[in-house]
Formats: C-alpha cells, structure tokens, sequence
C-alpha cells in the first residue's frame, strides 16, 4: 500500500511540474512593491511588431496600448515585466521591446519609422537588422527593452504603448500556450 501511496505522489509531482506548476515554471509574475497596483496583464502576438519588417510577408502591425483605457497618463511611473515565452523558429525567447507614441498610427512593415509619432522614453535600445532582407536597419531611437522588467515614466503626450516581441523576422513566431506578454503595475 505504501508503495502504492508513493507511486501515485510521484506521479503527481511529475505531472504539477510538466504542466509548468511549481520550480519548473520560467519568468512566473513577480510580487508587486507595496507601492504599486496591477493595471493588468497584455498578450502580445509575437507575430506582430512596431518595427520595420521589409520582406517579412507573414509580420503583424502590433496593436498598441490605450494608455487611458487603462488609467494611465503622462507622468505616472509604471513597471512593465515581461512573462511567458513564445517561439521565434529557431528556439523560445522571453525578449521584448517597447515604444510610448501620441497616436495609434503604425506606417507600413517598409517603414523604418513606422510609429510616426513615437516619444523617446526609457533606456534607449539598438535594436538588430532584419534577418531575412539584406539585414537593413530596424533601430529608432524611441524604443526600450523590457526584458525582464523595466520601470519607465510615460512622457508628456504619450497616449498609446506599442509592445514588439524581440526579433529580426516575425512571420515565423508562434506563442502556442498564449502565455507570452506583460503585467503593468502602476507605481504610486
């Protein structure tokens, strides 16, 4: 019986940790600072992107953030911490990108500047080529990374927040459990 008893809680235990219960589980939420409250969690398409894509026929446009949907102005601290994984073809990745813009516009996959009306905020990042033509620059000043978590004051006239998984080519990105994207937590 006893033998019986064991057999079952090991099997148990393996199933909690194959389906990501438990120590197994990567980049799990993190527990909020007395000072900050959960806006809320966002999936991101790894499909999708902000950045220029050239001959990349299978990229999303990425749908951006209404920064006042979710009580969210110009001048409030936030803290974006990236969870879950997606594939990017090649192997899972957890990188992620972001840029805070006045508007919703996003120009063509062709445009190396396709948020038109981005604002500069956070630490700058250099984004890398595109992988599949001519590795042609995709890096505009305005965007940050987030990987794992970053905290960033929304600049004056931000009203929307473009969110980009990390990568050079997009078509083949896929997020099989839908974990992939971003808590906020508003610092007050």
């Amino acid at each position: 019986m006893r033998a019986c008893k064991r057999g079952l809680v090991a099997l148990a235990v393996l199933v909690l940790l194959g389906i990501g219960v438990g120590c197994g589980s990567t980049n799990s939420p993190s527990e909020p600072d007395v000072n900050e409250v959960l806006v809320g969690f966002f999936g991101v398409d790894p499909g999708a992107t902000f950045l220029h894509t050239c001959e990349d026929s299978g990229a999303d446009d990425a749908e951006p953030i209404i920064l006042a949907d979710q009580d969210l102005t110009p001048g409030t601290s936030i803290r974006i911490e990236v969870l879950g994984q997606f594939n990017g073809g090649g192997g899972n990745s957890d990188g992620l990108w972001a840029v805070f813009s006045s508007s919703a516009t996003l120009l063509g996959g062709s445009e190396l500047n396709r948020v038109s009306d981005a604002i500069d905020a956070g630490e700058d990042y250099e984004s890398p080529p595109t992988f599949n033509c001519g590795s042609e620059p995709t890096n505009i000043s305005e965007d940050f990374e987030c990987t794992p978590e970053v905290s960033v004051t929304i600049p004056a006239g931000a009203t929307h927040l473009f969110l980009s998984a990390a990568d050079t080519y997009f078509g083949d990105n896929t997020d099989f459990d839908g974990d992939f994207g971003v808590n906020i937590w508003k610092q007050e």
